[in-house]
Order: structure tokens, then C-alpha cells, then sequence
């Protein structure tokens, strides 16, 4: 009898080990950089531009004033499409090039609503630029118009980010697609009590930022097809020393743990997964929504230790949260900036009680109905160099705690270059006060930006309809 025990204790060891072995082999499958699907350098696809490809840039250039600088946007523009137009074909076999037909066959309506039509789908490809002031930053990508198909169908927004200057051999970097439809469903489903979520500006246009993208489901099919693994009733989870963000991707969240803080939030995290999905915007939004119900309960943020679920390693491996590919590191960078607000500033933060993120990713809040605070921003401003370049500041993350809020308009006040808001009366005095950037200090601040990436906003350029 005590053999039989021994001898299924050490079955059920080797179990375990088994099961930890293929855990671990999930996970390096999980934080492998895609690295083939998401870059295309630029300098790959500069000998792409034909005669058609710069006679369309010619259009697009006379279209928006004939200036130098939209000249070297719409190239730009073209040269992102012709990237869109390698990745679907390595992606899906063939692609078409909608957006040529402009010049090659304009009485063909398709180039109207699209740019590439490729795996029964419509692509419309977006491109926004890198800033001159923070060429490591992302802008948002402006969508005038969300469109459909002949068949009705959502046409796909594909997001492409690509470096500010002409001759750069900075890369191309694709941010991953969405549409109408799934944008909808994250907007209803993260309204709530305390937050409102709405991309849409007075202005009839819709802002999106690189947060609100993720790649299609053929990137993650390695990813994927591990987790149909550890997630299969056939499968035995190890219950020791084993990393709690696997236990939430198996969707074997131990019900014992979520004693501790760490294992509910690992279980809130596995409900919305279950209920919204495992992708990027979904993740963002959950930290969002988590910052903005613990501080209206006037709870300390940090405590929740959601980077510990999503992060393994401390943060190591910032650029794939739970498996998700985030290039720019959105997901990373909005734990940092939620966690300093709470602790720099706990009192004033937890004087609020409802919250809303704005279309160009600004986010705001107030007491009842009070005034509106912004909470997290970027600098719109403008300044000057020494010799009277005027040139964008850029400053990006502004925040609560690290900067000012002013008196006037209640937007932050950049502490680089002093601007708030182009409507604030107080604005211009204070920026006039302020003493020119320097060439030395101006690389510095751009140093810095390209450490602390979003939340950002620059006005993007991108392809006219």
C-alpha cells in the first residue's frame, strides 16, 4: 500500500515536471519577437517607387498645396502602401494594389474605399510620421471616414508608423489593423460608471492611437496553436511555481489564490479575456479601467501588481504583454504613468470620481460634475530653437504629478516649453517667458521622449480619400 502511494506520488511529480516543461516552452513561444511580420526597412523599398507610384505622389502632392513638406508626406504615404502591399503577400499569398488604380485606372471605383484588396478583405492603409522633436514617438492615425465593402463589410484600417525624414533607415513599422466594428464593441463594452471611452472629435473624425491596433490572427498562430495546449482539458496544470500571467492564459486561474490582491486581478484580467478577447487594446483598456475604478474608490493602484501578470520579469519583456505584440510598448508605458499618478499625487487623483479618454488619447478627469482635469496628455505646442526654428516641442508623457495643472483651462502645462492650450488666455504669456531650447538641451529632451513613449499626439499625415 505505502508503495502505491510512493509510486503515485513520484507519477504525479512527473506530471508536474512534464507539465512545467511544456509551460515553459508556451511561454518562449509567447515572447518571441515577430520581428518578419511587424519591420520593413525602408531602405528595402525605395527602389519600389515606379513611374505610376511617383505620378501618384504627384497627384497626392498637388491635392494638399504642392509644398516640399507634403511632397515628402505623400511619398511617405506611398511608400507605406508599398510595405502594406509585401506584408499581405508574405502574409496571405496575393495582394492587390487598389491605390494605383488612380492613375492606371481611375474609372475602377475600388481605389475610392481601399488601397489593397487581399484574403477576401479591403485594406485601407493609414500612415502616420514620426515627429522631427521625438523620432521615436507614434502619432495617432486619423480616419475622417470609417468605410464598408461592396458585401457591406467593414474595410480594414491598417496602421503604419514611418520615420519623419525622407533619406531615413529608420523602419517602417506596422502597428496592426482594426475596423468600425471591433472599435464599437470595445467602446460599449469599457463604458462604464466611471469611464467613457469615444475616439470621435468634434470635428467628424475619428483618432486613433497605436494601442488600438493588433495584428491578425495569422501572426499569432504559433501562439496560439500553444496555448490550444495548456488550455485543453487533457492537459494537467502544474499548480506550483509557475508564472500567475501562464495560470491566466490557460484560463486556469486557481480559485484559492484569488485570495491574495495579485490572484483576483489575475482573475478579473481572465474574465475580460474571456469576455472581449487576448489583444492589445483590450489590455490597455483594462489597465485604464482598473486605474479609474481603484482611484474613485480611493484604493493605491500599484497594489494591484498587474505587471506582474502581464510582464514577466519585471518588465523584461515590455514589448509583448501577455503574449501580445506591442512594438511601441503602449500597454508598458500606461502601467508606468497610471502608477506615478497614483503615487505622486494619491489625493488629487482620488478627488475624482468619473474619467473619460478623449479621441487624441487624453485623459481627463472630474468630481461629479465639475470641471474636467486632464490627468495624462501630450505637448502640442510649439517653441523655438536659438536661430528662430520654430519647431514642435513634442514633450510626451505630460502627466499628473509631474507637471502643473493650470489655473485657467485645467489642462497640464508642459514644463518643457510651457504650452497648456491654444485657447487658454494664460498660454502665450507663459510661453514667452520661456527661454529658447538650445541645440544641446533640445537633443536631450529628445533623448528623453524617446524613453517615455505615449500617450502622444501629432497631428498625422496621411493618404487623402
Amino acid at each position: 500500500m505505502e508503495l502505491d502511494v510512493i509510486d503515485l506520488y513520484v507519477k504525479k511529480l512527473k506530471e508536474n515536471l512534464e507539465a512545467k516543461m511544456k509551460i515553459e516552452k508556451v511561454s518562449q513561444e509567447l515572447l518571441k519577437e515577430p520581428w518578419e511580420k511587424i519591420h520593413f526597412w525602408d531602405d528595402r523599398i525605395k527602389s519600389d517607387l515606379g513611374k505610376y507610384d511617383k505620378l501618384l505622389i504627384q497627384n497626392w502632392t498637388s491635392q494638399n498645396g504642392g509644398e516640399i513638406f507634403n511632397k515628402i508626406a505623400m511619398t511617405s504615404a506611398r511608400k507605406a502602401e508599398l510595405a502594406a502591399l509585401r506584408l499581405y503577400r508574405q502574409l496571405y499569398g496575393s495582394a492587390e494594389d487598389l491605390s494605383i488604380m488612380q492613375v492606371t485606372d481611375p474609372n475602377r471605383n475600388e481605389w475610392k474605399k481601399a488601397d489593397i484588396s487581399t484574403n477576401d478583405q479591403w485594406i485601407d492603409v493609414k500612415n502616420a510620421r514620426t515627429s522631427f522633436s521625438s523620432p521615436n514617438t507614434y502619432s495617432e492615425h486619423c480616419v475622417p471616414k470609417f468605410k464598408s465593402d461592396r458585401k457591406g463589410h467593414d474595410v480594414t484600417i491598417s496602421a503604419f508608423l514611418s520615420p519623419y525624414g525622407e533619406d531615413s533607415t529608420d523602419p517602417i513599422i506596422w502597428l496592426g489593423e482594426t475596423t468600425w466594428g471591433q472599435i464599437e464593441q470595445l467602446q460599449k463594452y469599457f463604458n462604464s460608471d466611471t469611464l467613457a471611452v469615444n475616439f470621435s472629435t468634434d470635428l467628424n473624425k475619428n483618432f486613433l492611437p497605436a494601442w488600438l491596433f493588433d495584428y491578425p490572427a495569422v501572426c499569432y498562430r504559433e501562439r496560439d496553436a500553444s496555448l490550444e495546449i495548456i488550455r485543453s482539458p487533457d492537459f494537467e496544470f502544474p499548480r506550483r511555481e509557475c508564472a500567475i500571467g501562464s495560470g491566466v492564459l490557460a484560463k486556469r486561474v486557481i480559485a484559492s489564490k484569488t485570495e491574495s490582491a495579485l490572484g483576483s486581478e489575475a482573475m478579473r484580467l481572465e474574465r475580460r479575456i474571456n469576455d472581449c478577447g487576448l489583444s492589445r487594446p483590450v489590455l490597455f483598456l483594462h489597465i485604464l479601467d482598473r486605474f479609474c475604478r481603484l482611484t474613485s474608490e480611493h484604493s493605491t493602484f500599484k497594489e494591484t501588481r498587474i505587471d506582474e501578470i502581464l510582464f514577466p520579469g519585471s518588465g523584461e519583456h515590455s514589448k509583448i504583454p501577455l503574449g501580445v505584440y506591442d512594438p511601441l510598448k503602449t500597454v508598458w508605458n500606461l502601467w508606468n504613468i497610471l502608477s506615478e499618478v497614483s503615487e505622486r499625487c494619491f489625493e488629487e487623483a482620488t478627488y475624482f470620481n468619473f474619467f473619460k479618454l478623449g479621441g487624441a488619447n487624453i485623459l481627463q478627469g472630474r468630481k461629479d460634475h465639475g470641471k474636467w482635469v486632464t490627468i495624462y496628455a501630450y505637448c502640442g505646442g510649439w517653441g523655438q530653437l536659438e536661430d528662430k526654428t520654430p519647431i514642435r516641442c513634442g514633450q510626451n508623457p505630460l502627466y499628473l504629478g509631474q507637471d502643473q495643472t493650470c489655473s485657467s483651462c485645467n489642462k497640464l502645462i508642459c514644463h518643457e516649453c510651457g504650452f497648456c492650450s491654444n485657447l487658454c488666455p494664460d498660454c502665450q504669456e507663459r510661453q514667452r517667458k520661456k527661454p529658447p531650447l538650445k541645440k544641446k538641451e533640445y537633443d536631450s529632451l529628445q533623448q528623453k521622449n524617446n524613453e517615455n513613449i505615449p500617450p502622444d499626439y501629432i497631428p498625422p499625415d496621411y493618404i487623402p480619400f
